[in-house]
């Protein structure tokens, strides 16, 4: 998912409506009282010719159990934040954060966080 994901004309995509419509949200009261130590999540599909198909995890990629690798965290970054700074100004928080345990301030950090428009 991405911020794409919820913009207004997606939610309102007519097209989306009839999967909306197939879908089910149900609170799992076990999963509920294993909160917060897991995050778990089951979904389930009833395929057209009636098979029922189901997947479930008790920590989901990202969590501090399963964390994202260091390249999926870039990929993530960059995603997200690529429209506002740019391939190259990605480029520059990415190697500032890489050299954070060398750094004596957070200037460097927060300065390359600063969009340029000029």
């Amino acid at each position: 998912m991405t911020p794409a994901t919820f913009a207004p004309a997606r939610i309102q995509d007519p097209a989306l409506r009839p999967l909306m419509k197939k879908l089910t949200v149900v609170e799992e009261p076990e999963f509920s009282r294993r909160y917060p130590g897991e995050a778990c999540t089951r979904v389930e599909v009833t395929t057209a010719d009636g098979r029922r198909v189901a997947a479930e995890t008790s920590h989901p990629k990202g969590h501090y159990r399963n964390p994202l690798t260091d390249g999926e965290v870039e990929w993530k970054f960059r995603g997200l934040a690529s429209s506002a700074l740019g391939p190259q100004g990605c480029d520059r928080v990415l190697a500032e954060v890489a050299s954070l345990d060398r750094a004596s301030t957070l200037d460097a950090l927060l300065e390359s966080l600063v969009i340029s428009r000029g």
